[in-house]
């Protein structure tokens, strides 16, 4: 949503979350990839060393997601500040 210079995104809820299945995530990352022109990927970093351990199932995940990402090339990873200078083109 835009209203004069602000744009507000919304998200489909943590996609890449230590609380999801990790057997079908990366299903679901890619689902919102492939149906919506601009998808937001939340993440927190402390999902990846939860009680000072590194969370090794949930890392491979994400190396796939950006992997998957990587692989697209219809696909373009951009910060909130180019999106936001690009914003024209969302419409």
């Amino acid at each position: 949503w835009q209203v004069d210079q602000t744009l507000l995104l919304s998200h489909p809820g943590c996609l890449l979350s230590c609380y999801r299945s990790y057997d079908t995530m990366l299903d679901r990352i890619a689902e919102a990839v492939e149906t919506q022109p601009v998808t937001v990927l939340v993440t927190h970093w402390w999902e990846y060393f939860r009680n000072n351990t590194s969370n090794d199932r949930f890392i491979e995940v994400l190396h796939q997601t950006a992997a998957y990402l990587a692989s697209r090339n219809d696909v373009k990873v951009i910060s909130f500040a180019e999106l936001a200078k690009s914003k024209p083109a969302l419409h």
